[in-house]
């Protein structure tokens, strides 16, 4: 499926198939999330709805459940389970349209409703990650425009209008998914193999995350605050400022190979704008402060759909568990819930504008210093995915293999041989090869040695066949890093990279840190154009051959 999805992603057809189930789904969850009725109300205004919390809890246990399945490896979700959820999610809708008033009988609807999304949402959030990155942007950015269309334009058509789209957008979400992918096998249980955790970048991983629940907070806190005073936010300033973010992401997701390291940046700087205007106290800059917190608040949750799966896409990691907890630390109702409630706990002096944006500040301060530190801890190493040998792989797939290239321990054992003196052959004068090979000529009364001999030849053989392509390749190194300006260091960090060396064991060779390999690893890469060891060895060859 992935190869024939990729294969279908650069076809016009299955783009807008794409775009138009996920502006579907959005659509749907936006809807459900205010009770479909109402829902262009903004921030803790929803959680008045006397069903908020049923969803909530509906939507958040079954992604928990999703999520302990895909790291059992037990279950996962199947194409009955999906079109099943679907049907759920229909018919619960044109429930709540043809009742007027459930009452607490539209508790059980609302519930299966809440549940029946989170797996459509799982498993949108899983078939999105199995594009390429560009795809995926395309998608979800015509999907945004697309959704934002659907939810701002039905409300003008009526109530009942509302109803019918959001029964539609739920049909749609689901079908479209199928059609996609019509054997669910973007959403099989893959489990999560030792040593994938390291491979995420959690320094952009959770300052989205933490920056995106800090705005929702303070966006609740202000607008129960300033609701009185003002007359909401502006939406011209939030139209520029989400524009502007959204498209420096995409900028940079484009034209930076980096982009998993600053992706976080853009949405960081509109939301520290944010929290600067909450400063002031003129009914126009807290009409701004509204709109650059409202278009934060916006961005990062549209851009949990376009980095996410675009991260999973790229650094080709098991997706099933981690996608249930992304979507359960990112969802929206969650969000809110948590933001009304901890606001209405806050001290009054607290909650002054000007005083909970300095709260939200300072944490936020403190969750990038956290940030930093559990990207020095962890060591990243995004670009090595696909070639180190503990990476996760598809079933049937094997590492690629460079020949000629010695791996760690034949290296290893070679060095041990030099230090103990058994390369003698490989490094003394020619006469004495010569003198020494004639002493040690098979004679009648040593049969031990006749038998033993051959294969010392052919070790020698080997081991000097061993150092002339190190040699041969620290020659092709050297000759890449003069030309593209590598640093001596960085040089050597390649050459022992091409090697075939681990960055533990370039660590210790060279007494430095492990993040310091990687410091210098990707500084190499950077120059040369290339993203993994194997990239790097092609690279070498290719430039040392012109």
């Amino acid at each position: 499926m992935s190869a024939e999805i990729r294969k279908n992603g650069l076809n016009l057809k299955t783009t807008l198939k794409l775009a138009f189930g996920f502006a579907c789904m959005i659509a749907y969850s936006r809807m459900l999330s205010q009770g479909f009725v109402g829902y262009l109300t903004q921030g803790g205004a929803a959680i008045a709805d006397p069903f908020y919390v049923v969803r909530l809890v509906a939507e958040v246990a079954t992604l928990l459940v999703l999520a302990i399945g895909g790291y059992l490896r037990k279950f996962s979700v199947t194409t009955g389970v999906f079109f099943v959820c679907t049907a759920v999610m229909t018919a619960a809708t044109i429930v709540v349209a043809a009742t007027d008033d459930l009452g607490s009988a539209g508790a059980p609807f609302f519930f299966a409703a809440g549940a029946a999304n989170a797996v459509v949402m799982y498993v949108w959030m899983l078939l999105l990650s199995r594009f390429s990155v560009r795809q995926i942007m395309a998608s979800t950015l015509v999907g945004l425009a697309i959704a934002g269309a659907i939810i701002e334009g039905s409300p003008l058509l009526g109530e009942e209008t509302c109803l019918v789209v959001a029964v539609l957008c739920a049909f749609s979400a689901g079908s479209l998914a199928l059609s996609l992918d019509p054997r669910l096998e973007s959403s099989k249980a893959d489990g999560m193999p030792p040593g994938v955790l390291p491979r995420i970048p959690w320094f952009s991983v959770l300052l989205i995350f933490a920056n995106g629940i800090l705005g929702a907070m303070l966006y609740t806190i202000a607008n129960r605050r300033l609701s009185l005073v003002t007359d909401g936010a502006n939406y011209a300033v939030f139209a520029v400022g989400a524009a502007l973010t959204i498209g420096a992401v995409a900028l940079i997701m484009l034209k930076r190979r980096d982009w998993v390291h600053i992706v976080w940046v853009p949405p960081f700087v509109l939301l520290s704008v944010a929290i600067v205007f909450s400063c002031f106290v003129s009914d126009a800059s807290a009409q701004a402060f509204l709109g650059f917190l409202l278009a934060a608040v916006f961005c990062f949750r549209f851009l949990y759909w376009m980095v996410f799966p675009s991260m999973f896409s790229l650094l080709k990691v098991p997706r099933a568990f981690l996608a249930g907890l992304l979507l359960i630390a990112v969802n929206g109702s969650l969000a809110n819930f948590v933001g009304a409630n901890i606001g209405a706990l806050l001290p009054m002096n607290i909650q002054v504008i000007s005083n909970a944006g300095c709260v939200i500040a300072a944490v936020s301060a403190l969750v990038l210093a956290g940030a930093m530190t559990l990207n020095r801890e962890v060591n990243l190493r995004p670009y090595e995915m696909e070639d180190e040998d503990d990476a996760p792989l598809p079933a049937g797939a094997s590492h690629p293999t460079v020949e000629a290239v010695p791996q760690e321990p034949a290296l290893a054992q070679q060095e041990a041989q030099r230090a103990g003196g058994l390369d003698a052959v490989s490094q003394g004068e020619p006469e004495k090869g010569r003198d020494q090979a004639k002493a040690d000529e098979p004679s009648a009364g040593a049969p031990a040695a006749d038998a033993a001999r051959p294969e010392a030849v052919e070790d020698t053989r080997k081991e000097d066949a061993q150092q002339t392509i190190t040699d041969q390749l620290k020659q092709r190194v050297d000759r890449v890093s003069e030309r593209y300006g590598l640093t001596a260091r960085e040089s050597e960090v390649a050459l022992l990279t091409a090697q075939g060396f681990s960055c533990a064991y370039i660590s210790g060779k060279l007494v430095v840190s492990n993040s310091t390999v990687r410091y210098h690893q990707q500084n190499a890469y950077r120059k040369l154009g290339v993203h993994s060891r194997n990239e790097l060895i092609e690279f070498v060859n290719r430039v040392s051959g012109d």
